[in-house]
């Protein structure tokens, strides 16, 4: 029970108990002066030396002062204003393609499945077609490489022979996947040599043991390239 509470049952000695375990230290001598004054007025009213109407005024006196600190104190406490919640946030997610000239037509219909799924989604996606030929290209396409999260590699016969691919685009997304600092999905375009090389150890999409053009149905293929990046996304979140 409260302070306010005791006081308004007529237990003032309570109230002044309580009091005093609720205060701070630089009030607590005020408290116990009230339980002083309290004491003694008990042991004189014990002890028949105050008259009824004095020992009235000296309650209501002691009451007052409590109540009157009570109210202080309560002035004193600051109520907390609850913040805002703060919304979360997530940094957008992004996802490299790594693709050869060649299968571009791949590359326009794996984008044609993406849209849908990450409409109003906070994910970007970047491949060397969104940027002009420079020299500057091996650069941009590092910098955009080393901040994907996930990165997709289209993976045919002529992806695996171009070097300037190989060594710009594929070892340095196979190395920051070795240091788990990123996601790679290996997608067999079609038959080819990948079983050679590094990608071998990776797991690969649609099938193991089948390309995307060997596929009976390409567009349910590319569907499964995406639900597999969706479900990565969603673990990361």
């Amino acid at each position: 029970k409260t302070v306010k509470e005791y006081i308004g049952k007529g237990k003032l000695k309570e109230a002044i108990e309580v009091m005093l375990t609720l205060v701070a230290d630089q009030d607590a001598n005020t408290v116990l002066a009230f339980q002083r004054r309290l004491s003694d007025l008990s042991r004189k009213e014990m002890l028949g030396i105050i008259p009824p109407s004095e020992a009235m005024t000296e309650r209501n006196s002691i009451t007052h002062a409590v109540l009157t600190l009570c109210d202080e104190i309560e002035k004193k406490v600051e109520v907390p204003v609850p913040e805002p919640e703060k919304t979360k946030s997530f940094a957008p997610a992004r996802i490299f393609i790594s693709f050869t000239a060649s299968d571009e037509e791949h590359l326009i219909k794996l984008e044609n499945q993406f849209k849908p799924a990450l409409r109003n989604k906070p994910v970007t996606i970047w491949h060397k077609g969104k940027m002009p030929f420079s020299e500057e290209r091996f650069q941009v396409i590092e910098q955009e490489l080393n901040q994907a999260d996930i990165i997709i590699l289209l993976v045919s016969a002529d992806y695996l022979a171009e070097d300037e691919i190989w060594q710009h685009e594929f070892m340095p997304a196979y190395a920051r996947l070795q240091k788990k600092k990123c996601v790679v999905i290996p997608v067999i375009l079609s038959a080819c040599a990948w079983q050679t090389t590094e990608i071998s150890g990776l797991k690969v999409l649609p099938e193991i043991n089948r390309a995307i053009s060997q596929m009976p149905d390409t567009d349910a293929a590319w569907l499964t390239v995406v639900k597999a990046t969706m479900d990565l996304l969603s673990s990361r979140q």
